[in-house]
């Protein structure tokens, strides 16, 4: 109460448990007992690597010479003459060589200038970064992909068909029909290379597709192209945001 002006609070509690704990940790550590409390707190939890013999560990005692906090400093100095009982082993740690598993790394530009296949991220406001792999000039008419819901499924489905729409628009099928799109295949999230929940797609496919298109800067697409539940998926936006998409 005298280090919280009197006054009992959620943080002083918390604060005061915490230390509570921390003396019942190293009392066991220096008594060899088998069950240590690492999980009665959050700061012995935290603490558990330092305190559990394989670290280099200094506890340092601040104790004051002012005859009023005598009862104090005796407590502290028995706090952490506890704590000089505690034994340890440090051991040197174990260094991790880890492979950068960014999806950008070693990207390099399409030779294929037409097409300019490159993949991107996609920031989102509500669901995240999402993966994309895309085809053509963002100031095209944009063609949106969503893949179905197989346990390997990913953008990666599209990448032949995408080819192939890519050859036919550029052939010229008809007067009225842009001979280049910008195709953008996704990644929905926690697919492929996108982190987040699988049942985005399933559960909030408006929210999700509407996401993606406006952090590409449009308002609509020309097409939504769905395959599996990817095709429930664009369905289902299309009877949420019936505007979004002019052809399913």
């Amino acid at each position: 109460e005298r280090s919280h002006g009197g006054s009992v609070d959620a943080a002083g509690v918390g604060t005061n448990m915490g230390l509570l704990i921390l003396g019942r940790v190293i009392r066991a550590l220096a008594e060899g007992s088998e069950r240590v409390p690492y999980r009665d707190s959050t700061l012995t939890r935290l603490m558990q690597s330092c305190l559990g013999g394989r670290a280099v560990t200094q506890m340092l005692a601040c104790v004051s010479p002012i005859v009023q906090e005598e009862i104090i400093s005796l407590q502290t100095l028995k706090y952490a003459s506890s704590a000089r009982s505690v034994m340890l082993r440090p051991e040197a740690a174990e260094i991790l060589t880890e492979f950068d598993s960014d999806p950008m790394l070693l990207d390099i530009e399409d030779g294929d200038q037409e097409l300019n296949r490159r993949c991107i991220w996609i920031e989102t406001p509500d669901f995240g970064d999402v993966f994309a792999r895309c085809v053509g000039d963002p100031a095209d008419p944009l063609i949106l992909y969503v893949h179905g819901s197989g346990p390997r499924n990913s953008s990666m489905f599209w990448n032949q068909l995408v080819l192939d729409v890519t050859s036919l628009a550029s052939a010229g099928a008809g007067s009225f029909v842009p001979q280049s799109f910008f195709h953008v295949a996704i990644d929905c999230p926690g697919y492929g290379r996108s982190p987040g929940d699988r049942q985005s797609i399933r559960s909030y496919p408006g929210a999700l597709i509407s996401n993606v298109v406006r952090a590409l800067g449009r308002r609509s697409v020309a097409a939504l192209v769905g395959s599996s539940q990817g095709a429930c998926a664009t369905f289902n936006c299309a009877l949420e945001c019936p505007n979004l998409a002019h052809t399913l």
